[in-house]
């Protein structure tokens, strides 16, 4: 083995984790964003085309969400099993399961668990969300 392979594989792993780690604080700022109501975090940390399907199945943009963010009653956002999967150097998708409480619609309340993912992509040096989509989990999983 070439003296050089480990450290090249050493280098590999440490901007993976470097990577990781960015994107779940990403994550986990943009929802306590959301759940402060913070309106110019939400915007730096999205493109200006962000898609986001709601449980109810409705795609909503960046407009729709800063629009609503103040009538928004988030109660409980806890999210758990975060994982990163890199797709190229500029764009990765994070997923992780989530406990969500607040009420949806006028007299619906959103499914309690569900399955949360996003992609993020890199804009210069700045990772963005650019999708997100919220699946209910269904009793068996």
């Amino acid at each position: 083995m070439s003296p050089m392979k480990p450290i090249l594989l050493l280098l590999v792993a440490t901007c993976a984790f470097a990577q990781d780690s960015t994107l779940t604080a990403n994550s986990k700022s943009f929802y306590e964003a959301l759940l402060r109501k913070d309106a110019a975090t939400v915007k730096r940390l999205t493109t200006d085309n962000l898609s986001i399907v709601w449980s109810d199945g409705k795609i909503h943009d960046r407009d729709a969400l800063i629009d609503t963010l103040q009538e928004t009653s988030i109660q409980e956002y806890t999210p758990y099993k975060l994982r990163v999967l890199p797709v190229d150097a500029n764009s990765a998708i994070v997923t992780y399961d989530c406990i969500i409480r607040m009420p949806e619609g006028d007299t619906d309340i959103a499914p309690r668990y569900q399955h949360v993912s996003e992609l993020w992509i890199k804009q210069g040096d700045d990772w963005k969300l650019r999708f997100e989509q919220f699946t209910p989990a269904r009793p068996i999983d």
